[in-house]
């Protein structure tokens, strides 16, 4: 009897009515089959937008909700599964982003670049707290779009014969700063210039 109550307790908190979604997103999930956290995180965010009836922004909604939500459960609330699949979530996200940079300037050896670099991210991504892995995996993904952007405006300061303010020197730190800032003012409510500490 205990057993079957567990069962049902374990499955009442994986359910995706947890994650208070638009009607929109709920109805995209339930047209696809998809009745668990669980289920979510196994997908993971780009085989769910691909999921009939959920675009991009859809899965962004979806998958942040239940990525937030299993985090933020403990064990005993969700899934050893659930979280399992969240790390991999993350690693694979700092795979995909150590790839990106080191495309933007590939060395003799990518893999063993890929495999350093992604190790420094996911030491700081997993260095907090387990609600804040999957922002702190979505910050490195808007570093990236920040350092193209940086890049973009200092090529059009230094056309002009001036010094661009802030120089992106090495790719690694800079994505990892600029993440880092922005995983400040998520995790502290702070845009303060001071995010060593984060």
């Amino acid at each position: 009897m205990l057993d079957n109550q567990t069962t049902m307790a374990d499955a009442a908190l994986d359910n995706i009515h947890r994650l208070k979604l638009t009607a929109r997103a709920s109805n995209a999930l339930k047209e696809g089959g998809i009745t668990t956290i669980t289920e979510i995180l196994a997908l993971g965010p780009v085989r769910l937008a691909q999921v009939r009836g959920v675009g991009k922004a859809t899965a962004d909604e979806i998958w942040n909700a239940a990525a937030a939500t299993a985090a933020e459960s403990s064990s005993s609330q969700i899934s050893d599964d659930a979280y399992q699949i969240l790390l991999r979530n993350g690693r694979v996200q700092c795979i995909k982003i150590a790839t990106e940079i080191n495309a933007r300037d590939p060395g003799d050896d990518c893999l063993g670049t890929i495999a350093f670099i992604s190790q420094k991210l996911a030491s700081w991504i997993f260095s907090g707290p387990k609600e804040f892995i999957a922002s702190r995996a979505e910050c490195l993904s808007l570093a990236i779009k920040t350092m193209d952007t940086q890049h973009s405006a200092n090529e059009a300061i230094s056309a002009e014969d001036y010094t661009p303010p802030i120089v992106v020197g090495d790719p690694v730190t800079f994505v990892l700063r600029t993440a880092k800032a922005y995983a400040n003012y998520i995790e502290r409510d702070s845009w303060s210039r001071e995010i060593e500490d984060a």
